[in-house]
Parts: structure tokens; sequence; C-alpha cells
């Protein structure tokens, strides 16, 4: 069984060599990120291969999305980028990998991107609890885009209600749920309403917007998922979570924790000294790194609509200590209570000016 931590990960993939790997959206982040670093550390001539294999590659997938027929020279400088430059990336995924599968959470488009321009599609289906798995799949040669998760399986029927809500017919659904001893259990009548909102194009494919609970108002183009920006923000290597707050109010705020080691390594880089590691994180040019973040998720949101404050929170945020699911999908309401005061405090400081 492949290990659900980083390191076992790598192992697995070395030791075992898989054609196809399931993999949940945080680890495929934590695995676009590990990869990146073994890249950021190899020898100048292997670094500067594989930027240039990254630039080529980055180039083929955006005419692919749009849908445009790439240049025979453009195809030609894609593989050649991708057995060149992406051996070493090639060699750490086990040698044979041909796909990705993941599912329950938006993945950060960075790293499906990157999974792409080395040769490993990365389909991202649509996965319920409730269903025991995937009712949705994308084909293996749909190009990747933001909540794009293909068309539902042979066995399932969805429909939208009148608000957009996705409902869901399957033999596979449950009848409904279990909430502990001595509690009575929770039935479901079909159609199940799965508390997602999403559309579906005229090919019958599904395109997943966000939690009906959870979307933020938008302006012109309607309204955003905050999972879909959380997961562009822990793009960044130096984001491990972040949970977004504040689409009922007038600015949106963030709770965010960072790589430790990360952190840590740029401090003894800078010669910052410290005692202990929620010291550093007050300390100004790490707020300032992390701002630099937040400013570039702030480029794709309405002005009105800007995230204005953040708080740098210590420790990890984990499924024993609550804030995550066992898919690894962030358990919202139970950040926002166990870190009510600092929520509090960043809504009753004056938010951060709009530039």
């Amino acid at each position: 069984e492949v290990s659900s931590r980083l390191e076992g990960l790598l192992y697995d993939l070395g030791e075992g060599h898989p054609t196809h790997l399931w993999a949940s959206p945080r680890s495929l982040e934590d695995l676009y990120r590990s990869l990146r670093g073994s890249m950021r550390a190899s020898s100048e001539r292997e670094r500067r291969l594989h930027d240039w294999a990254l630039g080529s590659g980055r180039k083929w997938l955006e005419g692919y999305r749009q849908g445009a027929m790439p240049t025979w020279r453009l195809s030609a400088e894609a593989s050649l980028a991708r057995n060149v430059g992406f051996r070493t990336v090639g060699q750490l995924l086990g040698g044979k990998l041909k796909e990705i599968l993941t599912g329950g959470d938006p993945v950060s488009g960075e790293a499906a991107d990157y999974f792409w321009i080395s040769g490993v599609p990365v389909r991202e289906a649509y996965v319920l609890t409730e269903t025991f798995g995937p009712v949705a799949l994308p084909a293996s040669e749909e190009p990747p885009r933001t909540g794009a998760v293909g068309r539902p399986l042979p066995s399932v029927t969805l429909t939208l209600s009148p608000d957009g809500e996705i409902l869901l017919r399957a033999p596979q659904a449950t009848a409904g749920f279990w909430q502990g001893a001595g509690l009575p259990l929770v039935r479901y009548a079909p159609p199940l309403a799965t508390g997602d909102l999403g559309g579906i194009a005229e090919d019958g494919s599904l395109r997943i917007l966000g939690r009906r609970d959870e979307l933020l108002a938008g302006e012109a183009n309607g309204p955003r998922s905050p999972r879909q920006l959380e997961g562009r923000a822990r793009a960044d290597r130096w984001i491990q979570h972040i949970a977004l707050f504040g689409w009922d109010r007038h600015y949106l705020t963030a709770l965010v924790t960072l790589q430790q080691a990360e952190v840590i390594r740029y401090a003894r880089e800078h010669d910052i000294l410290f005692s202990s590691y929620a010291q550093l994180l007050r300390h100004e040019r790490i707020q300032r790194r992390v701002q630099r973040a937040i400013d570039a998720l702030n480029r794709e949101l309405p002005r009105s609509q800007s995230i204005r404050s953040f708080c740098l929170v210590p420790g990890e945020w984990s499924v024993e200590s609550g804030e995550l699911t066992p898919q690894g999908s962030l358990r919202r309401a139970h950040v926002a209570d166990k870190y009510a005061p600092q929520l509090q405090a960043l809504y009753g400081a004056p938010p951060a000016p709009l530039t």
C-alpha cells in the first residue's frame, strides 16, 4: 500500500515502478514540491536543461489546452524536453508511470501542469465519500482545465437543481450514514444532493464550481471557489496549507501554515536569529515573503474580494489534529472554531489598504 507520507510515497514509487497512481491532491502537491526541490538541488547543467524543458512544455500544454494543433517543431521540442529535461523526474517517479488519478478536492493547476509536461497526465475525477469512489472521470487525452472532471461513469446519472447543485443517482450511492453510537441513521432520499455547484456541458461533461456553502461572491466572472484559490496558493513552495475566510464579509482573510523546513532553511541562509519557530513566523522578512504569495493570489480576485489580512499559524495541520479529513481536504468549520481568536483579530484590526 502506498504510504500517505511523502517519504514513503517516493520510496514506493522507486521500488514499485507503478504505471498508474491514485493520490490525493495534497499528496500530489507535496510530491510536486519535492520534485522541484530535487531539481533545484541538482547540478547547474541539469537545472538549466530542466528549466528549458519546463518552458517548452508550457508552450505545448497551453496550445493543447486551447485545442490548437501544435506545430511539428513544438511537438518535437516538447518530446525532446520530456526525454531530456525530465529524465531525473521520470526516474524519481519510478520510470514507468503513465497516469495519475486524483480527486476529492481541486489540485493546484501548477502541480498538475508540471506532471503533464513531464509526460504523466493528471486526471482529476469527481469523487464522493457517499459513492465510495469516483462518479465522473475525464478521458486520458483531455487536457487539464480548472474544475473539469469529465463525464459521469455509465452507472451514474447527474442532473442539476434549479440553483445549480449537482444531484446524483447511482447504484453505488450509500442509502445514508451512521452518526455514532446511540444516534439515528441519517437516510438519503434519491437523488443525492451533493452540496457541490457545477455545470454540465452539451457533451455531458461535468465542471465543478465548488461547495455551495463556500463560494465567494464574484463580479464579472461569477462566483469563485475558495478551494480552487487555495490550491493555487499551495503551488508556492513555502505554503503548506491555507484556509480562506470572509466570503460573508467585505474582504477575505487567510490562515496559513508554512513548510517549516523551507522557512528555517531561509532563516539560516539569511542570518535571521530566532529562539522558536513561532517567533520566526513573526519576523518581518518572513511576513513579507508570504505577503508576496498572497499578492499573487489577489491578482486573480476582484479588488473588493482581495485577501487583506493573514495569520501565520505555527505547527502543521493534520488528520490527527483535526484540520484535515483522511483524504487531505480542509475541515473549514473546524479550523474556524479552533482559530476563532486569530480570525477575530484579523477582522478586528484595520485591513491592509487596497493597492
